[in-house]
């Protein structure tokens, strides 16, 4: 192996420029694919809710002259089959018409997303609750200190612990309103987890008012779930109303359609970068095929069979890859470091996207240099006198 390597270096140092330039274009190509799989798995998460079952819940959007039918269309939602909860939703999830919000509280300050809804909104979002109690339609009325329910992630936040957190109150300085954490729910967001602060959630009792449109969620369980778009949109139309009954995880593809494009367009860009490098690969090493046929020629000369021509070629192409992936390696954490981080916090590396870049140059770097190999191989041991 010592042998080898030494003879690796003694290639790169006789063609030092060739050799720079092929890592110089595997260490950029595979920051670059390894960035781009992050991003693509970041567009991926838009179509997902923490603590949402994206199949029972469904969102519920009517819009009519009837300014006054929220508590009707519940009654309607409730009674219909399969239903396991039910509420009216000031912000739907997905759809946020507002930013977040801090809460300050045992001396922190943590950014949050919020819910307003009737009290069965954390089940009928399907959050379950692990701590405290939920909350009611009367929670709503609160003045001085108003109930709430928070996240387990937000708890941990606020008092490092989600069961401590019971019976704290918090503050918004922003809006300057005191609250009382009344329970307290498990993994919960209703924005996709794109955002950093998506786990940090606090859910609101509010009552519907007068209004010509209206939102509600409604958990189902499997033995209605087939049904319900149809009973649902039944039990709500009237004339001149607008109903429209999706599953949440229709609701997110109708709020992203951009994703299936972006998707479209990241793995083009991998697959421009892989062939780039491949053909620099190849170009190259058919390059050091031709510098070094007597070289080649004197080792089949001295015994060297063909295998272990086309052997050393492939490992040599090995060595330099690794060498390429390895600057590549630092260089995507440097970029992860003092960028990505700051301007975009969800795009954090994760170990596993740049392994798979590894590979990915890894498997294209020997499929490049298989058949500049292969060529190598079949020079003949008088090719040495030839050159000579």
């Amino acid at each position: 192996m010592s042998g080898a390597l030494k003879r690796v270096l003694g290639a790169m140092r006789h063609n030092s420029a060739a050799f720079a330039f092929l890592i110089a274009q595997i260490a950029f190509g595979s920051a670059v694919v390894t960035y781009a799989l992050v991003l693509a798995v970041l567009f991926e998460r838009q179509r997902g809710l923490a603590g949402v079952d994206l199949d029972a819940t469904f969102s519920i959007a009517v819009e009519g002259d009837d300014l006054a039918a929220a508590p009707r269309d519940l009654a309607a939602l409730q009674r219909l089959p399969g239903v396991r909860a039910a509420a009216w939703s000031a912000r739907a999830p997905i759809v946020q018409r507002l930013g977040g919000d801090f809460l300050t509280g045992n001396g922190r300050k943590v950014p949050t997303w919020s819910a307003y809804g009737t009290g069965a909104l954390a089940a009928a979002s399907g959050f379950q609750l692990v701590a405290g109690r939920a909350l009611a339609d009367d929670d709503a009325s609160a003045n001085a200190v108003r109930p709430i329910l928070i996240t387990a992630a937000l708890a941990r936040a606020l008092f490092d612990s989600s069961t401590a957190a019971v019976g704290q109150v918090v503050e918004s300085p922003a809006l300057g309103l005191r609250y009382r954490i009344v329970g307290v729910l498990g993994e919960a967001s209703v924005v996709p987890s794109t955002d950093p602060n998506s786990a940090n959630l606090t859910v609101h009792a509010a009552l519907p008012p007068p209004a010509r449109h209206a939102e509600y969620l409604v958990n189902v369980g499997p033995e209605g779930r087939a049904g319900f778009a149809r009973a649902a949109s039944a039990a709500l139309r009237r004339p001149e109303r607008f109903v429209r009954v999706e599953p949440i995880r229709d609701t997110l593809i109708r709020e992203f359609p951009q994703r299936n494009g972006t998707l479209f367009i990241f793995a083009v860009m991998i697959t421009l970068v892989l062939g780039v490098v491949l053909l620099g690969v190849t170009g190259m090493s058919s390059f050091l095929v031709a510098e070094r046929l007597r070289e080649i020629g004197v080792r089949r000369a001295l015994g060297a069979r063909r295998v272990d021509i086309r052997i050393w070629f492939l490992f040599e192409n090995f060595a330099v890859t690794t060498l390429g992936l390895a600057i590549g390696a630092a260089l995507t954490w440097l970029l992860n470091r003092t960028l990505v981080t700051r301007a975009l916090p969800a795009a954090a590396l994760d170990i596993r996207y740049l392994l798979l870049a590894m590979i990915l140059f890894w498997v294209t770097g020997l499929l490049a240099a298989s058949r500049p190999a292969a060529r190598a191989a079949r020079v003949a041991p008088a090719v040495a006198s030839r050159t000579a």
